[in-house]
């Protein structure tokens, strides 16, 4: 492979890496969209108990790897302002972002993901209503533009990937 090939093959890949990020964070938007917000909108609540600890417990540390994902994409985004639309190295911007994702990754995998499992499980199992509702919430996040339907598992567990990526 001479070199002309192998910028071409770096380049797909950091177009590949950007896509998927803004993927990502627009998943992860859609998540706030359809169910944290409505789980606060809805009257009444539909949550067994504490409404506001359930979604800091099942959706707190998710929002936190959601801020980092997004100021990655704006320091890649503004790269491509500088170089123009196809961004030829970001070895610098992963080096950073990966000092940033140090704390809210692992915490959120080691600590905060078990106890979203538990919490969540337990309010499925015993609250028919919220079970509903999820199931419902799941159904109807395709209209956030334009994304899949997406499952509120997947949503979460997405992050666990990542960081087994990333470390």
């Amino acid at each position: 492979m001479d070199f002309t090939q192998a910028r071409i093959i770096i380049k797909s890949i950091i177009h590949n890496m950007i896509e998927k990020e803004e993927q990502y964070v627009h998943a992860l938007d859609v998540l706030e969209a359809a169910f944290i917000v409505p789980l606060r909108s809805a009257s009444p609540p539909g949550i067994r108990s504490d409404l506001e600890g359930f979604i800091d417990d099942v959706f707190g540390g998710i929002m936190n790897i959601r801020e980092c994902n997004r100021r990655l994409l704006k320091m890649v985004h503004l790269r491509q302002r500088e170089e123009g639309s196809v961004v030829s190295a970001i070895g610098d911007i992963m080096f950073e972002a990966v000092f940033e994702f140090m704390s809210p990754y692992p915490e959120y995998i080691r600590r905060r993901y078990p106890i979203a499992e538990k919490r969540l499980k337990d309010e499925l199992e015993h609250n028919f209503e919220f079970r509903l509702f999820v199931e419902s919430a799941s159904r109807l996040s395709s209209g956030y533009g334009g994304a899949p339907r997406f499952h509120l598992k997947h949503l979460r567990g997405h992050a666990i990937f990542t960081c087994q990526i990333a470390f």
